[in-house]
């Protein structure tokens, strides 16, 4: 046992002071799934209750996954004489009404996961332990409702030369890049993929947006990773609550209604502007004058791409280091401006400057 971790045994109950020192945590002393544990709400200051609060969440979890996963299959499996239930039935209370609506999102949510880290391995990888509750009810992965979705619709898509080409080419070159496991197998960004989509059936007013794939990855990738087996069994769990509490603080942020409120993305990005002119007006010019950019439509995406490494700025180390910082400080995220801004004036002198705005900020899909 490392010297850090002996003297994080001794803690009985984990105070303000302690979560401040965790705005850098050794790499080598595996504290930091549990420190990023306590500081999202996931334990409880008080070590003594921990086994009861684990197991509690834990089994709340498998509920989660039983009824809008492995539920949800079988409702859509069986044969019934219930006009209602009949997949092509209107009834607004038809189980197929809501199945194809989850599926909308769901299809957002498989295209972000899949693209999730692409610069390292871990995600393309099997989980040593894939979900019980999954290979005890012979489920199958959300991953594969949506290849059952994309294939029998058959969508077209007319190129400029007015050839038609199917949508199936461009699920084959997914289904190559990451292969289908065999059932009882699952990758992690297949878990990624159900807590993500469990997480928008508990959140209807907001479902998934695009970039929260980006905030939960790292959290799971902790989790994963764990030493401590007993724990990294349940990374999938813990991510999920650890991300349902993280996004209940930066939540303003991802609902449109809200955009142009004093709590809205809008007020922050111009915030984001303001320090920029301040900073460094030359940038500022360039950016406001010459390109007429509009903060709203680069920096949010800027904020969220310093929780990840999709800019090629931060490998993934350096992400979770910048996470240690951001996630203990008292304010929470009142230092992400100050990252996003960081950002902005390190790639100014870069030769790709015009062109990294331009196609990361910008084209989306």
């Amino acid at each position: 046992m490392s010297i850090v971790s002996r003297f994080f045994s001794y803690f009985v109950v984990f105070s303000n002071d302690y979560f401040s020192s965790c705005a850098c945590i050794p790499d080598e002393s595996n504290l930091r799934p549990t420190c990023w544990r306590l500081l999202l709400n996931c334990l409880p200051p008080e070590r003594k209750g921990w086994s009861a609060f684990l197991s509690s969440h834990r089994k709340l979890y498998d509920d989660l996954v039983q009824e809008f996963v492995v539920h949800w299959e079988t409702c859509t499996n069986e044969e019934g004489s219930n006009t209602a239930d009949h997949p092509l039935s209107a009834e607004p209370t038809s189980p197929w009404c809501q199945y194809f609506k989850d599926n909308e999102v769901l299809l957002q949510i498989n295209k972000d996961v899949r693209r999730l880290r692409p610069e390292m391995s871990f995600f393309q990888r099997a989980t040593d332990y894939p979900c019980k509750i999954m290979t005890e009810n012979g489920a199958v992965p959300l991953s594969d409702r949506v290849r059952a979705i994309i294939l029998p619709e058959e969508h077209l898509k007319t190129n400029r030369s007015g050839a038609n080409s199917l949508v199936e080419v461009m699920r084959k070159s997914n289904d190559e890049q990451y292969p289908i496991l065999p059932f009882g197998q699952e990758a992690h960004w297949q878990v990624v993929e159900r807590i993500l989509f469990i997480y928008s059936k508990l959140n209807p007013g907001v479902k998934y947006v695009q970039g929260m794939n980006e905030i939960v990855g790292p959290i799971y990738y902790v989790f994963a990773s764990d030493a401590n087996v007993e724990w990294r069994k349940h990374a999938e769990a813990d991510s999920y609550f650890c991300f349902q509490n993280l996004m209940s603080e930066i939540i303003d942020n991802f609902i449109k209604t809200l955009d142009r409120s004093t709590v809205g993305i809008e007020r922050q990005m111009n915030q984001l502007y303001a320090l920029l002119h301040r900073v460094d007006p030359a940038l500022y010019d360039f950016m406001a004058n010459v390109q007429e950019l509009r903060p709203q439509y680069f920096a949010f995406r800027c904020s969220v791409s310093s929780l990840s490494s999709s800019l090629g700025i931060f490998n993934i180390l350096d992400v979770i280091c910048l996470w240690d910082t951001l996630i203990a400080d008292p304010c929470r995220f009142s230092m992400l401006l100050y990252v996003a801004l960081a950002m902005l004036v390190y790639e100014r002198c870069s030769y790709l400057f015009q062109l990294t705005v331009l196609t990361v900020f910008f084209i989306t899909d």
